[in-house]
């Protein structure tokens, strides 16, 4: 497996962007990188919500996050989970249209980056305020 190519921050966010204004965002600029960025954070804000809605109604996730070790178990899944579910069910319905593939690198850096850099930040932010009640 080798990385296909290095890509910059502007170029990632316009990919991000090109969910709604097709694969010719690059040729929009700054502007369909904005667009990209409010993008991406809109649905980082609804995937804390789901994190929220397990935490408030799922007692037996509420009692893992309760633990150290809980954060990992609950946090890399959660994490994963949200990188495949993107990658495959979101992302193939917008018009991007394109999942990364599974025999790519990319494909293995996105789930471990979602584990480490998304599930477990949000499974340790997420700790202090889980409710002590079931």
């Amino acid at each position: 497996m080798v990385w296909q190519h290095a890509i910059t921050t502007t170029q990632l966010l316009q990919s991000i962007a090109s969910s709604v204004l097709g694969v010719g965002a690059s040729h929009e600029g700054m502007a369909a990188a904005w667009l990209g960025a409010a993008i991406h954070y809109g649905v980082a804000l609804g995937w804390t919500a789901v994190f929220i809605a397990l935490i408030r109604w799922w007692p037996s996730f509420r009692r893992l996050l309760a633990s150290p070790s809980g954060t990992i178990k609950a946090g890399f899944p959660f994490g994963m989970a949200v990188w495949l579910l993107m990658n495959f069910l979101i992302v193939p319905h917008t018009r991007h249209g394109t999942a990364a593939s599974i025999s790519t690198a990319w494909f293995w850096g996105c789930l471990v980056w979602h584990a480490v850099g998304v599930g477990w930040p949000m499974a340790l932010i997420m700790r202090p305020t889980v409710p002590d009640r079931d």
